[in-house]
């Protein structure tokens, strides 16, 4: 019932339109539905990872202090498990959602970590232990900016199921070549501040649209629908650099 009074008053839901404009009537009244439960599902998905049992240092069974192999105690350190999601080394939650993050809680998990590995903590030590701290904390960075990254993070979670996004995917779909064309041609044409101020929030709210489509997708496990999303939302970042190259602030 809902989703038939919202298709019938799509001629009032111009913006929605906007938003999808290559998407069937009955899809833009499928996100507006979803739109109400993003938000709860934002907060269930994006916290911290469930606490689990401390583990000890394999060199003086003290706690570890995080989920690194890295001991403040006696200074052990070894090597990251190869298994580990980059999820698991920042202790984020890759179940029910992977893509869904608290960017807050990243942060301060991030920034947890390297108070730990920092290089500079490991000086006089004992022997290879700067080096091997070294290859921790560059482990974190890496983890870090591909989560705190959208589209670096849905590229990595996507290569992970072994739904990688090839360069064929990347040039492959003409309605999104044609989209792209479009409005790199509206902003050469744009001769004043307003128009590219309107381009741009224009291009803002897809974005938001496209990354709570994948958010969606990811948590139902949809891949392929995940990957042609991802595509389009890289289509859309791109148009927001060559605005930014113009001078709009987003």
């Amino acid at each position: 019932m809902l989703r038939r009074l919202l298709a019938a008053s799509l001629p009032r839901l111009a913006p929605a339109a906007r938003i999808l404009p290559h998407r069937p009537a009955a899809y833009a009244c499928d996100v507006l539905v979803a739109r109400g439960a993003f938000v709860s599902s934002w907060r269930r998905y994006s916290a911290p990872s469930a606490e689990r049992p401390a583990a000890t240092c394999p060199q003086c069974s003290a706690p570890l202090p995080s989920a690194l192999p890295a001991c403040t105690q006696c200074y052990f350190v070894g090597k990251l498990d190869p298994a580990h999601t980059y999820h698991d080394l920042l202790g984020m939650s890759y179940e029910p959602n992977p893509f869904a993050m608290d960017s807050e809680a990243l942060k301060q998990s991030y920034r947890r970590l390297m108070r730990v590995v920092h290089p500079d903590r490991w000086h006089g030590k004992g022997e290879g232990k700067v080096e091997a701290a070294q290859t921790l904390s560059s482990g974190i960075v890496a983890a870090y900016q591909k989560l705190e990254n959208p589209m670096l993070r849905i590229q990595y979670i996507l290569e992970h199921e072994g739904f990688p996004i090839t360069e064929d995917d990347s040039g492959g779909d003409p309605e999104i070549l044609h989209e792209t064309m479009e409005y790199h041609e509206m902003i050469d044409e744009a001769d004043t501040p307003e128009k590219l101020q309107a381009i741009g929030s224009e291009i803002s709210e897809k974005i938001e649209t496209v990354m709570e489509e994948i958010t969606t997708l990811v948590g139902q496990k949809r891949w392929e629908d995940s990957k042609k999303a991802a595509v389009r939302l890289k289509y859309l970042l791109g148009i927001r650099t060559a605005l930014s190259g113009q001078g709009f602030e987003h």
